[in-house]
């Protein structure tokens, strides 16, 4: 890997994730993107730091993603309680 100041790739994946998981949490498609988020902020923690670079990108992509995920659960859950869940087919 290289060793420069700039930030490393999975920082910037990580905020990115992050960015469009947020974006897009009240569908399916922030789930994957949020749990990307999170798992790549956690492993770039280590290279930010022995890079020096500054760290706002992995722990925004890291809180973004994780944001997302709670806003997905709180949604499903509230859809999960308006839901209508008598299967009953017959008809009189």
């Amino acid at each position: 890997m290289a060793s420069g100041p700039g930030q490393p790739g999975l920082a910037i994946a990580a905020f990115v994730c992050g960015l469009i998981s947020i974006l897009t949490s009240w569908c399916c498609i922030g789930v994957p993107l949020g749990v990307a988020a999170v798992v790549c902020g956690i492993v770039a923690k280590g290279e930010v730091e022995r890079r020096g670079a500054s760290s706002w990108m992995w722990i925004t992509g890291l809180v973004l993603g994780a944001l997302s995920l709670a806003v997905f659960a709180i949604l499903l859950i509230i859809g999960a309680a308006n839901t209508d869940w008598n299967f009953d087919t017959s008809t009189n």
